[in-house]
């Protein structure tokens, strides 16, 4: 497995540490979709400013791809992801979506 491919399985297992069902709203909008254990050890949910990612081949790219990772931040980064999650819990629902638009 390439590490593209270790990243994307550990993004799919990656839970919060504690369940946040009895968490108050303003607890939740600041807390829930991020796991500190994940990508940066970060306490706060980090903001990924980068436009590309880098691959270690053409492979790793197009295994990436394959499996709907991260290969333009105008289509996906970790801080809109943490963003549909916590948008998505706070009004009750399975998912969200979070569309990034640049003038």
């Amino acid at each position: 497995m390439t590490s593209a491919e270790d990243q994307l399985e550990a993004d799919a297992t990656t839970t919060p540490s504690r369940n946040d069902v009895d968490l108050a709203f303003a607890t939740r909008a600041i807390h829930h979709g991020y796991d500190p254990a994940g990508l940066s050890n970060s306490v706060q949910t980090p903001v990924f400013l980068t436009s590309t990612y880098g691959f270690e081949s053409v492979a790793a790219n197009e295994a990436a791809a394959a499996l709907g990772g991260r290969l333009y931040a105008r289509e996906y980064n970790p801080t809109t992801e943490v963003l549909e999650k916590r948008l998505a819990n706070l009004e009750g629902a399975e998912a969200g979506l979070v569309l990034i638009r640049q003038a």
